[in-house]
């Protein structure tokens, strides 16, 4: 009895523990199978945009992601007071779709890991009229998880950031491709109508251009010296 006493006066606060695998965690928001994830590669530009939004250095050279049609899934941690909170962040068109935490570490906050909390992401987006690299609406606090709240939204904005620079590079990439096969064709037909030009000219007779069939060959017909010729 006072077991279960304990366990249900245990505080939200306290809620500690791993809700999600990986794998779970895809099947459930993703609707896909995990296969092996993809890895997008921070430049140095990419990498201080990153830095910005978390306000501290970060440190992986490369991220991996999982991709299905316009959606993008990404595992991202970030400390909210000592510990790392591990969050699965699902994006579609440039938009939050779900956000749920999978481990959450801390001693405190743990109401984060809640829907009435996390579903206040979905459907965020970036700023487009901000300076700064921030979310597009407002996400309320949660009184003694002050930290674990600002955690997670630095994660929501990173995988935005992230989904924002993938599409924008793959659809640059594209236009790219494009073009350079524009080009080729553009230059493989030009090649091809030279080459027609160089064997019209190389076909035709010195000689059988207009008014010359007609002319009398050299010294032909001519007047003997002295002699008008014929009126």
């Amino acid at each position: 009895m006072l077991v279960l006493l304990a366990l249900t006066c245990t505080p939200a606060s306290a809620r500690q523990g791993k809700f999600y695998t990986v794998e779970a965690f895809l099947d459930t928001y993703l609707a896909t199978e995990p296969g092996p994830p993809d890895t997008l590669w921070l430049t140095s530009g990419l990498r201080q945009q990153a830095e910005d939004v978390l306000g501290h250095r970060f440190a992986p050279l490369r991220v991996r992601y999982w991709r299905q049609g316009d959606k993008s899934a990404w595992i991202l941690d970030e400390v909210g007071k000592e510990m790392p909170i591990t969050m699965g962040v699902v994006v579609n068109d440039g938009r939050i779709e779900n956000l749920v935490v999978l481990e959450y570490r801390e001693s405190r906050g743990g109401e984060i890991t809640y829907p009435f909390f996390t579903g206040q992401f979905k459907q965020r987006g970036l700023a487009e009229d901000s300076d700064r690299l921030e979310l597009d609406g407002n996400i309320d606090g949660i009184t003694g998880a002050t930290l674990s709240v600002r955690a997670a939204r630095k994660i929501a904005t990173l995988a935005l950031l992230f989904h924002r620079h993938l599409f924008e590079h793959q659809a640059f990439q594209r236009q790219h491709f494009l073009q350079q096969h524009s080009l080729q064709k553009t230059s493989k037909t030009a090649s091809v109508d030279n080459t027609d030009i160089s064997e019209k000219t190389d076909n035709e007779t010195v000689g059988d251009g207009p008014g010359e069939a007609d002319s009398p060959p050299l010294g032909k017909n001519l007047p003997a010296p002295g002699k008008r010729a014929p009126q």
